[in-house]
């Protein structure tokens, strides 16, 4: 009986094989990505949006990956730079906790959005998931003041 040869060569016994039936016949053209993408943007988006709406795994992986993500949603944590503000320690901590309670106040509230329909967080995993279906996701800085709220800041998601 002949004995076989062993051969650790990392790839070329695995993934790069040429010798295994699975791999004989697999050679896959590389293009840029910028290409690529241009080639196929249009069916690609056409498709994962209809996988995100018809398809229950495709919906599934869409909110799982937001989920992942976001978790209840990202999240201001000031962090003032003392020594160029010219700070004590104790008035940078004041600063940094008034403006983490008034960024709060402005994400829970659905005036943070153009179309007053949803809080700040809510729009984060409107846009996240657009962007996993679409591929992308714009949103505009807009301003609308108002003597009822102090804060004009309004996002519009496209």
């Amino acid at each position: 009986m002949k004995k076989k040869k062993f051969t650790n060569s990392g790839y070329s016994e695995g993934g790069a094989s040429a010798e295994k039936n699975s791999l004989k016949t697999y050679y896959p053209r590389h293009y840029s990505a910028i290409s690529d993408v241009d080639a196929n943007l249009t069916l690609l988006r056409k498709r994962a949006f209809d996988l995100a709406i018809n398809s229950p795994l495709g919906a599934a992986a869409i909110t799982s990956m937001v989920t992942g993500v976001l978790g209840n949603g990202l999240e201001l944590f000031p962090v003032p730079k003392v020594e160029m503000l010219g700070l004590t320690a104790e008035s940078a901590r004041r600063w940094a906790d008034k403006t983490k309670l008034e960024f709060e106040i402005w994400a829970n509230c659905l005036n943070c959005d153009f179309s007053r329909r949803n809080n700040f967080y809510e729009l984060q995993r409107i846009t996240l998931a657009s962007s996993l279906t679409d591929g992308d996701a714009f949103i505009l800085f807009r301003r609308r003041f108002s003597n009822a709220n102090p804060y004009s800041l309004r996002l519009q998601v496209l």
